[in-house]
C-alpha cells in the first residue's frame, strides 16, 4: 500500500537496499485502479482530500500527474421510493443537520464522560424537542451518512463524541488523479525490489542481529522490518509474531475501529443519469435518523471520463451486509435502486466489478477510525517501534491524519 511504497521509496533515496514483500497480486493495498473497461476507473482510495498543501498533491505533481476536481455541491438526491428532491428540501433538512451540529460542538466541551456520537445526538434531538416530518427524517439522515458516516466510514454508534472530527484536515477542494490513483504508486514503486503474492505470516524478532520474515512462499531475513499491513490484518491476527508483540500494542490495536466499505464499479452502453452532476445520492429503503441504512452514494465517473460508468460506495452494517452477498446479489441490489431513481426500463450493466474489503483477508477492514473510549494515544501506541528495529506505519498509525490516503504518506515518509 502507500505507506509501504512511501517507505521503501524514501528508504531507497538515501542509498539503502529495500525490498517489498506484498501479498496481493498488485500494488497498493486499498488504492486500485481498474482500466479493463477502456478507461480508467478507481474502485479503491479515490480522492485527495484538501488539495492545498497536500503531500499527496505535491507527488501528483512532482510525477506531472493531472489532477481534476470533485464538486460535493453538484449532487442529485433520490427519495427512497426513487424520486428525485428538490435542492430546496435538500437544503432545508441540511439546515437542521447543522443546527444539531452546531449544538453537538458547542456541548461536547463540557462532556465528563466518552459515549457513542448517536447517543449524544440523540440528546440533542430531545433537547431542541424537534418534531420533522417523516420526509424530513428521511433526508436528515442522508445528510447524517454524507457528512459523518462516509467521511468517518462508520457509523454514528460506533464514533467516540469526544474524539470526532479531532483530527487534521488540509483546506481546499476534493481532487481526483486524472489517469487513476495507481499512476502515483507505479511512479512511486520504480526501481524498488517488489515481491507480489508474497503475504507475510510470520514475524521473528526474536533474534537480536536479524529480523526473521517467512511468507507461504519463502523465507527473508533483514536487520530491520517495516510492517505497514492494515489494522484489520493486526486485528485478526493473521499475521503471527513469534515474540508476542507487547500487551500495549496488543491493546491499542483492538481499541482502534475499523470501518466497512464496499464500492462497486458499474459499466453500461449508455448514460441514463444527469451527465453533469459529480454524485448521485440514493436514501435507503431502510434508513435510521443518524445516517444508519442502505444508502447508497454514486460517483459518476462519466463525467470525468465519458466512460458510462457509475461507481457506487456503501458503508458500515450495509457494507458488511453486501460483502457476504455473490457478486450478482450485490449487482442485483444496487440495480434495484437504480431502476426506482430511473425507471424499470434502466439497462442491465454491461460489466461490473466489485472493491471488496472485509472479505479480503489482506485488507479486512476501509480505514480505522476512533470508538468511545479510543483516542490517538492508540495510534501512537500502535505506531510505536519495538526494539529500535521492526516498525509499524500506516493510516492507522497517525492520530493527526488516520482514515485518509495523506495519513498513510505521512507515516510511511
Amino acid at each position: 500500500g502507500l505507506a509501504g511504497l512511501t517507505a521503501a521509496r524514501t528508504l531507497k533515496d538515501q542509498g539503502l537496499k529495500v525490498m517489498v514483500l506484498e501479498a496481493q497480486p498488485r500494488i497498493g493495498g486499498r488504492i486500485w485502479t481498474t482500466r479493463d473497461w477502456g478507461g480508467v476507473v478507481d474502485l479503491g482510495a479515490t480522492f485527495i482530500h484538501g488539495v492545498k498543501d497536500n503531500p499527496i498533491t505535491a507527488l501528483a505533481n512532482k510525477y506531472g500527474i493531472p489532477l481534476q476536481h470533485m464538486d460535493y455541491d453538484k449532487i442529485s438526491l433520490y427519495d427512497s421510493n426513487g424520486t428525485l428532491l428538490s435542492m430546496q428540501e435538500v437544503d432545508g433538512a441540511k439546515e437542521t443537520y447543522d443546527e444539531l451540529r452546531k449544538k453537538f460542538f458547542e456541548k461536547r466541551d463540557y462532556f465528563n464522560k466518552d459515549e457513542d456520537l448517536e447517543t449524544s445526538y440523540e440528546a440533542i434531538w430531545r433537547e431542541l424537542n424537534l418534531n420533522l416530518t417523516a420526509k424530513h427524517e428521511r433526508m436528515l439522515s442522508w445528510h447524517f451518512y454524507w457528512e459523518i458516516v462516509q467521511d468517518q466510514i462508520a457509523q454514528l454508534r460506533e464514533l467516540s463524541s469526544i474524539e470526532y472530527d479531532a483530527s487534521l484536515a488540509f483546506e481546499g477542494q476534493d481532487y481526483i488523479l486524472e489517469h487513476g490513483m495507481d499512476t502515483l504508486l507505479q511512479r512511486m514503486g520504480e526501481g524498488i525490489d517488489i515481491l507480489t503474492n508474497h503475504a507475510v505470516t510470520h514475524i521473528d524478532f526474536s533474534d537480536e542481529s536479524y529480523i526473521s520474515v517467512r511468507t507461504r512462499l519463502e523465507k527473508f531475513s533483514a536487520r530491520s522490518v517495516i510492517c505497514t499491513v492494515p489494522l484489520g490484518v493486526l486485528q485478526k491476527g493473521a499475521l503471527k509474531f513469534t515474540t508476542p508483540l507487547p500487551k500495549w500494542k496488543r491493546r491499542a490495536i483492538h481499541r482502534l475501529g475499523c470501518a466497512a466499505t464496499i464500492k462497486m464499479g458499474l459499466r453500461f452502453n449508455t448514460t441514463f443519469w444527469p451527465p453533469k452532476e459529480h454524485f448521485l445520492g440514493k436514501i435507503g429503503q431502510r434508513h435510521s435518523r443518524y445516517g444508519d441504512g442502505d444508502h447508497i452514494e454514486f460517483i459518476n465517473f462519466d463525467y470525468y471520463r465519458q466512460n458510462h460508468v457509475l461507481v457506487a460506495e456503501m458503508e458500515g452494517d450495509f457494507a458488511r451486509e453486501l460483502s457476504y452477498m455473490t457478486h450478482e446479489e450485490r449487482v442485483q441490489v444496487v440495480m434495484r435502486e437504480l431502476r426506482r431513481m430511473f425507471g424499470a426500463g434502466t439497462p442491465d450493466p454491461i460489466a461490473a466489478r466489485s472493491a471488496e474489503y472485509v472479505t479480503n483477508p489482506y485488507i479486512v477492514c476501509g480505514f480505522s477510525f476512533w470508538p468511545p473510549l479510543s483516542s490517538g494515544d492508540d495510534n501512537e501506541d500502535v505506531r510505536r517501534p519495538l526494539q529500535d528495529r521492526l516498525f509499524f506505519a500506516g493510516e492507522h498509525t497517525t492520530a493527526d491524519y488516520y482514515g485518509n490516503l495523506h495519513g498513510a504518506w505521512h507515516e510511511g515518509e
